[in-house]
């Protein structure tokens, strides 16, 4: 499972889109979820398994990769 995109909604909102197998996306889907309600609300959550082709264009293949901190 790897996180591919994390939006800022807006509004405290963020969207984040996951991909990876199924079972350890739903996984990780749920433990975000639990977490989330420790420290607010789950307005909702979506996972669309085998998304169609005409959708991923809308969605990021390649997973974030991490940024480097620098040091100043």
């Amino acid at each position: 499972m790897k996180l591919a995109k994390w939006v800022k909604v807006g509004g405290g909102r963020v969207g984040i889109i996951v991909r990876g197998d199924v079972a350890a996306v739903k996984a990780a889907v749920e433990a975000g979820v639990q977490a989330a309600k420790n420290i607010g609300t789950v307005q909702s959550e979506v996972i669309i398994p085998r998304p169609s082709e005409k959708l991923l264009p809308k969605f990021p293949l390649d997973p974030i990769r991490a940024e480097k901190k620098s040091s100043k």
